[in-house]
């Protein structure tokens, strides 16, 4: 997020587009690429209604 926010600034300042727009955006940014790297490591979110392998036997 530091990064990307921090590319964001340097942005504003370069392009001289209105004051913490590109520092906002590129925090999000950040932070979507913080999550994806999270969930990718991590392995994907489970879906707590998928039953396979678990529960009772019949």
């Amino acid at each position: 997020m530091l990064v990307w926010g921090g590319l964001g600034w340097l942005l504003d300042e370069w392009l001289g587009i209105p004051k913490h727009l590109g520092t906002f955006v590129g925090v999000v940014i950040g932070a979507a690429a913080g999550l994806y790297l999270v969930i990718k490591r991590f392995g994907q979110i489970e879906n707590p209604n998928d039953n396979q392998g678990e529960g009772r036997k019949r």
